[in-house]
C-alpha cells in the first residue's frame, strides 16, 4: 500500500467522522478509558480467557489479530517502522506519538 493510498483511506474516515457529534465521541472515549483501565487487571491469557468467556465469539480474536497486522503494515507505510514486526517490539515502551499513529 502506498502512502497516497493510506492517506486516501484516512481522508475517507475523516470525512465520515464529521457526522459524529462531540457528545457521542466523548461517550465513546469514556467507554474506551474504562475498557483500558479494566484491561490492566488482566495479567495473562488464562485470565483473559476467563474474563471474556461468553463475550468473545469465534471470529473476534482472529479479527483483532487481522486489525493489528493491518495497523503494523500501515506503520511501515507511514515510515514509523522498517518492518511490521518492529511494532510488536515497541511494547511496553510505546512512543509518546503511538496514539497519533492509530488516529491516522
Amino acid at each position: 500500500m502506498s502512502l497516497l493510498q493510506a492517506f486516501k483511506g484516512a481522508t475517507l474516515y475523516f470525512a465520515e467522522s464529521k457526522h459524529i457529534s462531540v457528545e457521542a465521541a466523548e461517550k465513546d472515549q469514556t467507554k474506551e478509558e474504562e475498557s483500558l483501565l479494566n484491561s490492566f487487571d488482566v495479567d495473562d491469557s488464562s485470565s483473559l480467557q476467563a474474563a471474556s468467556e461468553g463475550v468473545v465469539i469465534g471470529t473476534t480474536l482472529s479479527n483483532y489479530q487481522r486489525y493489528w497486522n493491518q495497523f503494523k503494515e500501515f506503520c511501515v507505510t507511514i515510515d514509523k517502522a522498517q518492518v511490521a514486526s518492529e511494532i510488536d517490539e515497541l511494547f511496553p515502551d510505546l512512543p509518546a506519538k503511538f496514539l497519533m499513529w492509530i488516529a491516522l
